[in-house]
């Protein structure tokens, strides 16, 4: 009583029976006087008890603490399982588009934007191959450009490469996505034309060489035009491979080189 008069309040100890029990123990107890009433309440708890309850909260603690731990490995594990499937994601796009550009490298000729060679001929072996089976032939085209060595040696090579463009570029305008066109090697270009019929070979050949003849490159100051020769033959029954056919367009190109070039041949 003296504590609370001194100070409105008061934290003491003494020992008390427990409560249903003859036990006596320690118990921590805090009084507070309330002047409007002229109480004084008093509230207290035997120590021993606050060590069980502390037990038990431990205990709870414990248990909240080992679900919360495992809530965040749960969670860490997710996170770490995302992470992943988002990078193997991204290394898979990235190999497929790794794949793609060599395979572009590989198929493409990459100045002239034509196919390769190596991709031409296996062009031409898949065709060969069909035609065996359907006896249905492409239209074979070779050509390549008139005095092109010249137009090196006197305007050099980039204008060389600049010819070598333009070319690919107008006559892959001209040809369907159905057929194929092979840069097969310096100035010299194949052709693979699936349903281009033997009466229409001639007059397609000139239509290309007249628009290539049409094309004009600015060359220090001065205006480079420049023609091509050209050569069409069909798979025949008596071919091996592809490559006789490849042999006798060879040839027919070479006939319209002998014929004053800027021409166009057919062998059957």
């Amino acid at each position: 009583l003296e504590g609370v008069k001194a100070y409105g309040e008061h934290y003491f100890t003494y020992s008390f029976k427990k409560l249903n029990s003859e036990e006596v123990s320690e118990k921590l107890t805090f009084a507070k006087l309330y002047e409007d009433f002229d109480w004084i309440v008093a509230m207290g708890v035997h120590v021993d008890d606050i060590d069980l309850y502390t037990q038990e909260v431990g205990k709870r603690m414990e248990n909240l603490i080992g679900e919360w731990v495992f809530r965040l490995l749960l969670y860490i594990g997710g996170l770490l399982l995302v992470g992943f499937a988002v990078l193997y994601v991204i290394d898979k796009k990235h190999l497929h588009s790794s794949t793609r550009s060599l395979q572009t490298e590989v198929n493409m000729d990459l100045l002239t934007k034509a196919s390769s060679r190596r991709s031409g001929v296996n062009h031409l072996s898949a065709f060969f191959q069909m035609y065996q089976t359907t006896l249905e032939s492409p239209t074979l085209m070779m050509f390549d450009i008139d005095d092109f060595k010249k137009i090196n040696d006197t305007y050099g090579h980039g204008v060389g490469d600049e010819v070598l463009m333009a070319i690919s570029k107008t006559v892959q305008h001209m040809i369907r996505s159905s057929d194929q066109f092979i840069r097969w090697g310096g100035d010299e270009f194949v052709g693979i034309l699936p349903g281009l019929k033997e009466e229409q070979v001639i007059s397609f050949g000139k239509e290309i060489a007249q628009a290539v003849s049409e094309i004009s490159i600015l060359a220090k100051d001065r205006e480079v035009r420049f023609t091509i020769s050209m050569g069409f033959t069909f798979f025949k029954e008596s071919d091996g491979s592809y490559e006789d056919a490849l042999k006798r367009v060879d040839e027919a190109l070479y006939i319209s080189k002998k014929k004053g070039k800027n021409q166009v041949t057919f062998l059957k």
